[in-house]
Parts: C-alpha cells; sequence; structure tokens
C-alpha cells in the first residue's frame, strides 16, 4: 500500500475529488433541511419549552448542597493525594546512595 504522491491508498482519488464530494454532501444536506421563518421558529420553541419540567426550589437547593460538598470531599482528597505523593518523592530524592 504505497500513500506517497496520492490522497489515499486508491491511485486514481484525488484531494480535488475528495472535496468536491465533501462538497456535494453540504449541499444534499442543505436541500433536505427544512426552512422555517423566525416567527414558526419562535413559536416551536416556546411550544417545546412549556413541555420540559421544571425543578422545584427544593430539588434545586438539595442539588447544590449536593455538588458543594462533593467538590469539598474532592478537593479535600486530592490535597491529601498530593501532600502524600509530595511526601514521598521527597523521601526518594533525599535518599543517596
Amino acid at each position: 500500500m504505497q500513500l506517497i504522491g496520492s490522497f489515499s491508498r486508491y491511485p486514481n482519488s484525488s484531494r480535488a475529488g475528495f472535496l468536491r464530494g465533501l462538497w456535494f454532501c453540504t449541499k444534499r444536506v442543505d436541500s433536505l433541511m427544512a426552512r422555517t421563518n423566525p416567527i414558526t421558529f419562535l413559536q416551536q420553541v416556546r411550544q417545546e419549552v412549556s413541555k420540559v419540567t421544571w425543578p422545584s426550589r427544593n430539588e434545586v437547593l438539595i442539588s447544590t448542597i449536593m455538588v458543594l460538598v462533593l467538590v469539598v470531599a474532592a478537593s479535600l482528597f486530592f490535597l491529601a493525594a498530593d501532600q502524600i505523593i509530595s511526601w514521598l518523592v521527597g523521601l526518594m530524592l533525599s535518599i543517596r546512595a
């Protein structure tokens, strides 16, 4: 399999051919997508937002407290791990043969 002088393992392909194919693929996707005007889009967004079940104030408070507790716990864990590793590295570097 020789890659020198060609874009891929196929001898008849080229960068221009690849880019031309990529361009046609994007044109095909653009033609398949539906175009809506901004007013219709905003109406659809409003309908979808009305379907969302928003969390209660109590759920938000509990989730926030849980996140803060876990952040503090992770911080303390990594502080302890860093101190232990630092102490071990210092211990190993102070030993001379």
